[in-house]
């Protein structure tokens, strides 16, 4: 791994410190913001008469509730994972034009008498000006500083390619530099708007991991993805449910008290009122937000900050059993996280941990509740097939198949 910077590192130890903490807190500020909306909103409309029936009508409906609050929190969460990766692939995106300054100014130096400017004694070389053709950088000058940098090749002028299989490479609508059509085939036009921008991203991404300077950035993808990484997603979903019947069972032996606080919030949740909301506030917001908050936010920064995955992992994990707010749900979510960070890391994206997710969710609600009305045997049932399901999809995500699916996609 290279070596970072430790004001870089402090940075995305405190952004990953800052996601943690917003996510724990904003949930509870989320709440009273929709409270008092709704109540001084239904007081404004229709005074006292009003609040009371909408009071009502929203202890009635805690999934409408729930998806409020997972919205008013949910969306600033959502902005920070699209910045954030939107400066990772604006940095890519640079790298790769400084990559193809580079190719192009040592395929002119091939072609023409060429010295850097750093050796002493010597006459750099600078490119003239084209006939007719202004400089790109618009100085009246820029065409006479010897090149020194990327920087300085980009804003330089240049001669006209000396052969005709050599192209322009065009960043948006500027020509840039120049390359030969033998390194690299057809070069981009500006009619075409350049090399497509995922196969040039994940060019540029392979040849800097190659080189040790990736670093990790948060991705939603599902193109790119192993397939096997979303049936393992869905398996472990399925199979996490055992672990947590264990962990449940441990507290109601330990702590009873604690689990009957559990029970008491679980049925004043309105987790087990199926339909339109539930679906909302159970199977699509929680696994879209807390993934982009704990694992696309608080895990990305602290393995950019050089934190080994493991220890990243348990602390993304431990995050994600606060969050919760109460102790046996504290318990299994933080084993959950520990999953579900694992999912992420080695598919590189959350979009699998995501799909875990909400068949966790779904399986922990209406899966579990038709399994225990409809088949025999239920508790036998999910035992097998959880403990299946759970070693399966450990070796889907073992590096060594991800190694042969390379290997044999290659």
């Amino acid at each position: 791994m290279p070596k970072m910077d430790a004001s870089q590192r402090w940075k995305n130890l405190l952004l990953a410190a800052l996601a943690f903490a917003l996510m724990i807190v904003m949930p509870t500020l989320a709440s009273y913001v929709v409270s008092y909306a709704v109540i001084y909103g239904a007081g404004f409309v229709g005074g006292e008469p009003a609040i009371v029936r909408v009071v009502a009508f929203m202890n009635e409906n805690m999934n409408l509730y729930s998806a409020l609050v997972y919205l008013v929190f949910g969306i600033p969460v959502l902005f920070w994972v699209r910045g954030m990766r939107n400066r990772e692939r604006a940095r890519l995106r640079h790298a790769q034009l400084e990559q193809q300054i580079l190719e192009s100014h040592d395929a002119y130096a091939e072609q023409q008498p060429f010295m850097p400017a750093a050796a002493s004694g010597q006459q750099p070389f600078v490119p003239a000006a084209a006939p007719g053709r202004q400089t790109l950088s618009g100085g009246a000058d820029s065409s006479q500083r010897p090149i020194a940098s990327a920087t300085d090749f980009a804003s330089a002028s240049f001669p006209e390619p000396p052969r005709p299989p050599a192209r322009y490479i065009y960043y948006g609508d500027r020509p840039v530099a120049w390359q030969l059509a033998s390194q690299g085939g057809r070069a981009p036009q500006a009619q075409d708007g350049g090399a497509p921008q995922a196969q040039a991203l994940a060019s540029v991404q392979a040849e800097l991991s190659r080189q040790g300077h990736s670093r990790p950035t948060v991705n939603a993808r599902i193109q790119g993805v192993d397939r096997r990484h979303f049936v393992a997603a869905a398996l472990m979903g399925y199979g996490m449910q055992i672990v947590t019947t264990l962990i449940m069972v441990l507290v109601n032996v330990l702590l009873p008290s604690v689990m009957e606080e559990y029970n008491t919030l679980v049925d004043g949740s309105g987790i087990t009122t199926y339909g339109l909301m539930w679906v909302i506030s159970t199977l699509v917001l929680p696994p879209l937000v807390e993934e982009a908050g704990f694992r696309g936010l608080g895990l990305t920064y602290l393995e950019r900050a050089g934190v080994p995955f493991a220890v990243a992992n348990i602390v993304q994990a431990l995050a994600f059993g606060i969050f919760h707010m109460n102790l046996t749900q504290g318990i299994y979510t933080f084993v959950l996280g520990l999953a579900l960070g694992y999912v992420t890391h080695r598919s590189g994206s959350i979009a699998p941990a995501m799909l875990m997710h909400l068949v966790y969710n779904l399986m922990g609600t209406l899966g579990s509740d038709l399994i225990y009305s409809y088949l025999p045997a239920p508790f036998l049932i999910l035992l097998i097939t959880n403990v299946i399901a759970l070693v399966y999809a450990f070796r889907l995500l073992r590096p060594e198949q991800g190694r042969g699916a390379a290997a044999m996609q290659a």
